[in-house]
């Protein structure tokens, strides 16, 4: 028995290992960074590592998005009649917020008084649990937007209610019909509410391109986006070219998108035109070798100029 545990827990522990090793490699080469935009683990040295100054924008606006994110809820809810008669299910978009935010409160003290009072729970739970707590207090102060911890929300949430009820309750409630209907019930709630967000997507696109809906949410599946569909972005793009010929997109569209244009970005950036939808300009980088394959790298001369600006944003003194 004790053989058959530590293989299972081998086998999760390499997947994981796995699965965490291939997240680094992807962020060390697209970044240069193990964990970007956290530029204080700064282990490498590789000419296309995106500028310090960058890394600590980001990070910044990151932050500050998701801080707002999480409190406009709060301050929304104050205008109850007005989401009443005409924006309800925006206004159940944020009563869900309220009310998770409560529960992760409350889930603490729920979970300790559960502990002293020696419920019958398995440990394991309260292991589950704690890793689940730290993942959403690191969240909290990092970046606390909900669309970056779903997940890890909602299992802290499950797991509290799993250490309240204790083993027998928990059993009885899984193993009966209702629990069965339940859990059903909440797997067709996530499905739905991911085939919804792909269909919103897929309508701002369908109203640029004149693309079926239908056909957006096939690629979305099942396939990448056919080529045949990307030349109906011609007149949304300019062309900048960098050295060796090498031409890049810029998205004219005044919200920054570039849809699904490759190799393309948003106008303007740092330290030229500044604006809310580019960190760093594409002026300030070059091409590293003579194919797109090779990638980019920041050019040597703007290294200082974007450390000035960084540090006037993050300072607050930018405008």
């Amino acid at each position: 028995m004790i053989k058959k545990q530590t293989r299972a827990v081998l086998f999760v522990t390499v997947c994981s290992l796995f699965i965490v090793g291939l997240w680094f490699v992807r962020n060390i080469i697209a970044t240069g960074y193990l964990v970007y935009p956290l530029h204080e683990i700064d282990l490498f040295s590789y000419d296309w590592k995106m500028p310090e100054a960058t890394a600590k924008i980001e990070r910044w606006i990151i932050h500050g998005y998701a801080r707002e994110a999480l409190i406009e809820p709060f301050k929304e809810l104050r205008y109850f009649e007005y989401f009443i008669v005409d924006q309800r299910m925006r206004l159940l978009n944020y009563l869900l917020i309220v009310v998770c935010v409560s529960l992760l409160a409350i889930s603490p003290f729920i979970v300790l008084y559960s502990y002293l009072r020696k419920k019958t729970v398995k440990n394991v739970y309260y292991l589950i649990y704690l890793i689940c707590f730290l993942y959403i207090l690191y969240w909290a102060i990092s970046a606390p937007d909900f669309r970056f911890s779903n997940g890890m929300i909602l299992a802290t949430i499950y797991t509290t209610i799993i250490v309240m009820m204790g083993n027998k309750i928990n059993r009885q409630v899984v193993n009966s019909k209702m629990g069965k209907w339940l859990l059903t019930g909440l797997a067709i709630v996530f499905l739905l509410s991911s085939v919804k967000h792909i269909h919103n997507q897929s309508q701002v696109v369908a109203r640029k391109t004149e693309t079926k809906v239908s056909d957006l949410i096939l690629f979305t599946l099942y396939r990448p986006y056919p080529s045949k569909y990307q030349d109906k972005y011609a007149d949304s793009f300019d062309i900048h070219k960098l050295n060796n010929n090498i031409s890049i997109y810029l998205s004219t569209d005044p919200t920054g998108k570039c849809y699904d244009q490759l190799p393309a970005t948003s106008q303007g950036g740092i330290p030229f035109l500044k604006n809310n939808s580019k960190i760093q300009s594409v002026k300030t980088i070059e091409a590293r070798g003579e194919l797109l394959k090779y990638g980019f790298r920041t050019k040597k001369e703007y290294m200082d100029v974007l450390d000035k600006e960084s540090a006037l944003i993050i300072s607050k003194k930018y405008e």
